[in-house]
């Protein structure tokens, strides 16, 4: 089970969260594990939250991790998310979520996490891992305070995904992909990566499955290589367009 604290909690529908500041004051031996704005309560519909400062959290900058229903509708934009000890936005079973324009930096797991759900376009955001947040979440659910994750992440339950225009540096401490595949041995079902610059990964630039379109994008100093398709774990790999990226300098290590 995940931690449940925050400085903010939205339920229901209609609701819009614009212009705050949530400072969750996190030190480094933090024993209490608190996340900036929870949605929750199952049917959370046409919320937004945009042009928030959220910094200094514990566990997670935006999350939504109740899955027991389809949320559908969540507009995440314009927001700066720094120093956040596990994901800076996480968002589980939403369908027509756009994540777009925001700041993201210094997390100890992926910054942009989507599990399951439909419709969904992660857009515009500027992500870097390169310096780590005060302190890696090692509670619940953990790797044990050791900092991992993408920059941009989706689990094989993602459907019609749009990852267009971003740009994302530096998780060579991660050791993880740049633009990733959330689990391996799993396909998942139609996402478009295009047009991102993707530098310095600690592993793949992009790595993606079955029904994918890459194209477009610009990913120097990976790792390992710079796009990775299939399954490290196995299975089908069909129906995949990988067309005028640039990659630069892959095959690390940098």
């Amino acid at each position: 089970s995940f931690a449940a604290d925050s400085l903010f909690r939205m339920r229901g529908a209609k609701n819009k969260l614009v212009g705050l500041t949530l400072d969750a004051g996190a030190p480094a031996g933090a024993s209490q594990w608190v996340s900036c704005v929870l949605l929750d309560d199952g049917g959370t519909t046409d919320c937004a939250i945009k042009d928030c400062t959220l910094v200094d959290a514990s566990f997670c900058g935006i999350a939504m991790f109740d899955d027991s229903v389809t949320h559908l509708r969540l507009s995440i934009t314009g927001n700066r998310i720094s120093n956040i000890g596990w994901h800076p936005i996480c968002i589980y079973a939403t369908n027509y979520c756009d994540i777009k324009d925001n700041y993201i930096e210094r997390c100890g797991y992926s910054a942009i996490m989507l599990y399951g759900g439909s419709n969904n376009s992660v857009c515009r955001n500027f992500i870097t891992k390169a310096t780590a947040p005060y302190r890696v979440y090692d509670g619940a659910g953990s790797l044990g305070g050791v900092e991992r994750g993408f920059l941009i992440g989706y689990a094989p339950a993602c459907e019609d995904t749009l990852i267009d225009g971003n740009i994302c540096v530096d998780n060579r401490n991660a050791e993880f992909d740049g633009i990733g595949l959330g689990e391996d041995g799993t396909e998942h079902g139609r996402c478009v990566i295009s047009n991102n610059i993707v530098y310095r990964t600690g592993l793949f630039g992009i790595d993606a499955a079955a029904s994918s379109v890459i194209t477009g994008n610009v990913i120097e100093e990976s790792a390992s290589s710079g796009i990775f398709i299939g399954l490290d774990l196995g299975g089908p790999l069909r129906s995949c367009i990988v067309s005028s990226n640039i990659i630069r300098n892959s095959g690390g290590p940098y």
